[in-house]
C-alpha cells in the first residue's frame, strides 16, 4: 500500500517548502488549502518537475468541521494511507484583543488550535500498525506572553503543550514534533516587515527550505521541539531567565513604538541604562509569523 504525507496549507510559503522538501524525499502526497487555484498550480509544477511523486489535492477550509470530515472521508474512499502529517496552516491577526471581532477570534482558534488537534487525533487513531510522523507549526511567539499577538501566541503556545503531551500519549509508536520558527518570508508583506527589523531581521530570519529540510531531519530523529536557527536558540535560553510579567512589559513596549527603528531603540534603552539587553534579547526577534 502506498504511503502518503498530508500537508496543510500546502499552497502557502512554508506549505510550500515543505511540500518541495517532501518531493525531494520521494513522499506521495496529499495536498490541501483553502486555495483551490494555488494547489493546482503547485501540483502542476512539480508534475512539470518531472518528478514521480503522486500528488493528489483536496481544497479545504479547515476552519469548517464539514469540511474537515470532507478530508477524511476522501482519504478513506480513495484508500490512502497517511502515515505523516504536516500541520503547517496557521492565521495571526495583529492587534488589541478589543480591536478584533468574534470571527476573527473563532477563525483563528479553529484554524491554529482545533485543526490541528482534530488531525492529530485522525492520525493517532488511523496509524495503529506501523509508526506515524507529524509535524505541528507552532512559533517562538509561543514561549513569550505578547502584547498585541496575544490570541496568536497564546494558540501557539498551546500547540507545544499539546505535541509534547502527545508525544508521551504515544508510547513511542509516532514522532510529534513541534515547529517554533521565528520570522519567516512567506509573503510580501511579512518580507517587509522582516526588512523594517534592519539586522535583527537579518540575523534571525531563516530560508524557509532549510527550515523544511532541518525540520523533517529532527522530525526523524524524534526531536520533541525545534527552533530553526541558532541565534533564534540562543536568544530563547538567555530570555528565559527573564520572568514573564518583565518580558510581557518589554514586548509591550516593544510593539507599542514598533515603527521605531530596533537599532535606534536599542542603543536609547542602552544608553539610558534602561532594558537594552532585556530588549535585546527578549524582544528584537518578536515579528513572529506563519
Amino acid at each position: 500500500m502506498k504511503k502518503y504525507t498530508l500537508i496543510t496549507g500546502a499552497a502557502g510559503g512554508l506549505g510550500r517548502g515543505f511540500t518541495l522538501e517532501c518531493v525531494k524525499r520521494e513522499h506521495n502526497l496529499l495536498l490541501t488549502d483553502v486555495s483551490e487555484d494555488r494547489l493546482n498550480d503547485l501540483r502542476d509544477y512539480i508534475n512539470l518537475s518531472g518528478d514521480e511523486t503522486e500528488v493528489q489535492i483536496y481544497p479545504c477550509d479547515l476552519t469548517d468541521i464539514k469540511q474537515r470530515k470532507g478530508l477524511f472521508e476522501y482519504i478513506e474512499s480513495n484508500n490512502l494511507h497517511i502515515n505523516m502529517a504536516l500541520n503547517i496552516a496557521g492565521l495571526d491577526y495583529e492587534g488589541l484583543i478589543e480591536s478584533l471581532s468574534s470571527e476573527n477570534v473563532a477563525t483563528m482558534c479553529r484554524l491554529n488550535l482545533e485543526s490541528t488537534y482534530d488531525i492529530n487525533r485522525y492520525i493517532m487513531t488511523n496509524c495503529t500498525d506501523e509508526k506515524y510522523y507529524i509535524i505541528n507549526t507552532a512559533s517562538l511567539g509561543g514561549f513569550y506572553p505578547m502584547p498585541y499577538k496575544a490570541l496568536y501566541a497564546a494558540s501557539k503556545s498551546a500547540i507545544i503543550q499539546f505535541s509534547l503531551a502527545l508525544r508521551e500519549e504515544a508510547m513511542g509508536k509516532g514522532n510529534i514534533l513541534a515547529l517554533c520558527p521565528a520570522g519567516l518570508r512567506t509573503t510580501p508583506e511579512l518580507c517587509k516587515k522582516i526588512d523594517s527589523q534592519g539586522f535583527m531581521g537579518k540575523i534571525t530570519t531563516i530560508d524557509i527550505d532549510k527550515v523544511a529540510k532541518k525540520t523533517m531531519n529532527r522530525m526523524y530523529k524524534n526531536q520533541p521541539i525545534f527552533v530553526p536557527g541558532y541565534i533564534n536558540r540562543v536568544m530563547l535560553f538567555i530570555s528565559s531567565i527573564i520572568p514573564r510579567t518583565i518580558r510581557a512589559k518589554i514586548i509591550h513596549k516593544r510593539w507599542s513604538t514598533r515603527k521605531v527603528s530596533t537599532w535606534i531603540m536599542l542603543h536609547k534603552n542602552l544608553c539610558g541604562l534602561k532594558d537594552g539587553l532585556l530588549y535585546y534579547f527578549s524582544v528584537s526577534w518578536n515579528y513572529v509569523y506563519i
